[in-house]
């Protein structure tokens, strides 16, 4: 029987904020690691690690099959299904792993760093346990749990944290990093089994019911994969492991609210919308309501890391940091850029198309290398940073034009339903920009700290009162102004005693 369209986008809905609240928890975490790290460690040991993960990641894109995401797309609860899902997870982790370990010394010597060799073979551990997870906790996903999954991902992230920022005061190296990805690993695999009574066995029955899915899914991921990953490459060759790490920490602030509401909301959506797959007119809908929450919500937090940049990075990071303050002001576009096609791949899959995910990224992963070269050679940094954004808008048109073939919106009811959140985010920056001109910048922490509260606060208050002023103004009509209160009541009567 067909569950309710209302009652399902309320525990979408309250999945989300779940989900949201999640990584605000871990991003919570990790900024308060990267704020000890950054005084504790340099900027060339964060760049010979963000190098080594890299790799990793890039590798386990190129074997990435997707088998979990198939289980949530059809609604499947059948035990050869997840017993076949758990042993390609096996094997794909040992493969990453083996891959990893060949790659080790070569590696090291074209980057001419021996460091790299010792890290990526620690880092091929990852990757093995990851690989030994319990699938069964895939039902949570495909049933809209994600308040177990928020307490596996928080544990998990405080496991982390208390390993590499113990080791960081002892050792004051890069092992500290390493030694708390491989923490995270191990006890995110350990409390899958602890979570769910699932319990896998080695089978192999089921693969060729998903052969055609993961085909396609398995190409999508190796085309992101090494996109999202080439900019360190590039960046790394050209300028070395320190500047590396500037740039990574920069790409990591500017795309904080993109990566940490992007992700929640994806994987939440997928999931209704497959319930969703054979209605594509309700797909639209619900797309629309998503985007404009999220422009709603994300949009002026995104906008304004940037604006205040120079106050995160000299109280959060130090001096030694500052070098990435400009490219923090350029890559908050990228992330706005992402906040467009957010929920792109999750829409391609759940109607059964991840060929035309795959095709979507195409375009922005042929042309990011010779931009990336390109930019960073003549530019340096904000050359290599304005080059993802260029990269960023290409690949927002190529997702938004697929996208409208499979389920016809209009491009006139996404600016409906966006124009209040961007036209409040403009007059935000207005304000905070004209204080930032007109204020002399604080030569304490102190004063820092309370400059940087004051002009956050400015810009919140204008951004809610432009906002509800837009919305009143045209007859406070249903968007995303009246979904995020409907959301908000949802998720109180969720978590209420």
């Amino acid at each position: 029987m067909t569950e309710p369209a209302p009652n399902l986008r309320h525990r979408m809905a309250r999945g989300a904020l779940w989900m949201m609240l999640q990584r605000v928890a871990v991003r919570a975490i990790g900024l308060v690691s990267t704020v000890i790290l950054a005084r504790l460690l340099m900027p060339g040991d964060f760049g010979i690690v963000a190098l080594a993960s890299g790799f990793q990641a890039v590798i386990e894109s190129l074997a990435e099959l997707g088998f979990d995401l198939a289980l949530v797309q059809r609604q499947t609860s059948a035990r050869a299904d997840y017993d076949t899902t758990w042993t390609l997870n096996v094997i794909r982790g040992i493969v990453v792993a083996a891959v990893l370990l060949a790659l080790a010394d070569p590696s090291a010597e074209f980057y001419g760093d021996a460091r790299l060799a010792p890290l990526m073979r620690w880092l091929a551990l990852g990757p093995f346990m990851a690989g030994l997870q319990n699938v069964g906790t895939v039902e949570f996903h495909r049933d809209l749990r994600f308040d177990i999954e928020f307490r596996l991902a928080v544990w998990s992230k405080i496991s982390a944290f208390c390993v590499t920022v113990f080791l960081a005061a002892w050792r004051h190296d890069y092992w500290a990093l390493v030694a708390g990805i491989l923490a995270g690993k191990a006890v995110a695999t350990a409390l899958s089994y602890l979570i769910h009574s699932y319990r896998p066995r080695p089978s192999l029955r089921g693969a060729r019911q998903f052969l055609h899915f993961s085909l396609w899914l398995s190409i999508n991921n190796i085309v992101t994969g090494i996109k999202s990953r080439l900019d360190t490459f590039i960046v790394g060759k050209f300028v070395g492991a320190s500047l590396l790490g500037v740039y990574s920490v920069g790409y990591e602030i500017s795309n904080l609210i993109a990566s940490e509401v992007m992700w929640p909301i994806a994987r939440v959506i997928f999931s209704g919308f497959a319930k969703m797959s054979g209605k594509p007119e309700e797909l639209a809908r619900t797309l629309l309501d998503v985007l404009g929450l999220l422009f709603l919500v994300a949009t002026p937090m995104a906008v304004g890391i940037g604006l205040t940049a120079e106050w995160i990075v000299r109280i959060f990071l130090g001096n030694q940091w500052l070098a990435a303050i400009p490219l923090v002001r350029v890559l908050v576009i990228y992330g706005v850029l992402n906040f467009a096609t957010a929920n792109s791949q999750a829409i391609f899959l759940a109607l059964g198309r991840p060929d035309r995910s795959a095709v979507a990224s195409l375009p922005a992963a042929i042309l990011l290398p010779p931009l990336l070269v390109w930019g960073t050679a003549r530019y340096g940094l904000v050359g290599a940073a304005w080059a993802v954004v260029l990269d960023g808008a290409i690949n927002l048109v190529s997702n938004l034009l697929l996208m409208r073939g499979l389920i016809h919106f209009r491009l006139a009811e996404v600016l409906a339903a966006l124009w209040r959140p961007l036209g409040a985010t403009a007059a935000m920056a207005a304000v905070v920009l004209v204080i930032d001109e007109r204020w002399a910048l604080a030569d304490t922490m102190a004063g820092l700290i309370g400059q940087f509260l004051t002009v956050v606060a400015c810009g919140a208050v204008t951004y809610a009162v432009i906002v509800l002023i837009l919305w009143r103004a045209v007859g406070a009509p249903a968007g995303p102004e009246s979904q995020a209160i409907s959301a908000l009541r949802t998720f109180r009567a969720g978590v209420r005693p």
